[in-house]
């Protein structure tokens, strides 16, 4: 229900209760204290999170064999807030040790050792190395094809990963295939007017962007649009999003009375409902820019470019590419 303290409190009791009348009850102790590591990292309190989750395999360690698929649970679970916590080092190192325990103690084809397999393949996707990545996501779909049926949320989740990837290595067909794998799990799921339908035909349009075909690219950025707008579910950045998206694709036909047109649409969006200094609106300003930059009306150009910068370096590390783009 997300009341994240109150379920905090009932853990801790239940810990405390534990601890009192059953001591040497290791699978007790231990799921309480992972039950308050998952409140924590909900709670985005990572270091709690990760002390939790450590003492909660620390018990395991002490009590249970040392190949007992409980470990293996855990090291995920450390895993996944040293990710949040971005050190990939310690990720990788958490996730290869719970999958050498799940691969000794469970059949080929459980899902946790699906699920191992996609929490690598994404942390390898983090770190931009898109074929690690890739052979991680097709080894977890391999396992969830066999154990799952056609339709379930899972397999689409991970189409939609592995369409993401290729879409990074810039091989578009695959990219389109694995997105529209996808989109046709869902579409047999969820209302006609769910926003996650919105969201995966924007990513299919954008392959189409790609491919420059435009006139494909345009039909499915509408039919986006329409459920954003029809949908009781969507949110002021659905809509925002879908705005912005079709003036890219204005923008990229050469129609550029209706790119900035739309442009402005999803401006007003994100002025209304986003904090002045969130990098969504510095994307806003920046494609304005763009725009005027290619009307040759530099001055105009040069005030939305500050805008935008300003906003980034306030919002972003200084690292960040989009911080050097302004400079």
């Amino acid at each position: 229900m997300g009341t994240y303290s109150k379920a905090l409190l009932a853990f801790e009791k239940a810990l405390v209760i534990g601890q009192q009348l059953f001591p040497s009850d290791p699978i007790l102790l231990s799921s309480c204290y992972g039950n308050i590591g998952a409140v924590y990292e909900h709670m985005a309190g990572s270091s709690k999170a990760l002390s939790a989750y450590e003492r909660c395999l620390m018990i395991q360690q002490q009590s249970l064999p040392s190949n007992h698929p409980c470990l293996g649970t855990s090291y995920n679970h450390i895993g996944s807030v040293y990710r949040s916590m971005g050190d990939y080092r310690k990720v990788l190192s958490a996730y290869e040790k719970g999958l050498v325990i799940v691969s000794q103690t469970l059949p080929p084809t459980h899902p946790s050792l699906a699920e191992f397999y996609n929490n690598t393949g994404t942390v390898y996707y983090d770190m931009s190395n898109y074929e690690k990545a890739l052979s991680f996501y097709e080894k977890a779909l391999e396992i969830q094809q066999q154990s799952l049926p056609d339709t379930h949320p899972t397999l689409a989740s991970l189409y939609n990963n592995i369409g993401v990837l290729y879409g990074h290595m810039w091989n578009y067909q695959k990219a389109l295939f694995a997105f529209e794998k996808s989109l046709a799990i869902w579409q047999r799921l969820l209302p006609y007017n769910h926003p996650r339908l919105a969201t995966h035909y924007n990513k299919i349009d954008v392959i189409y962007r790609h491919k420059n075909e435009h006139a494909k690219s345009l039909l499915a950025y509408k039919r986006a649009l329409t459920i954003v707008q029809q949908s009781s579910y969507s949110n002021p950045q659905d809509l925002a999003l879908s705005f912005m998206n079709i003036g890219h694709l204005y923008h990229d036909m050469g129609d550029y009375p209706k790119a900035l047109s739309y442009y402005e649409k999803g401006l007003a969006i994100r002025q209304q409902s986003l904090p002045n200094t969130h990098p969504s609106l510095a994307l806003s300003y920046k494609s304005i820019a763009m725009w005027y930059e290619k009307m040759n009306n530099y001055l105009e150009a040069y005030l939305f470019y500050e805008q935008a910068a300003e906003i980034a370096q306030q919002s972003l590390p200084l690292c960040h590419p989009d911080i050097q783009i302004y400079k």
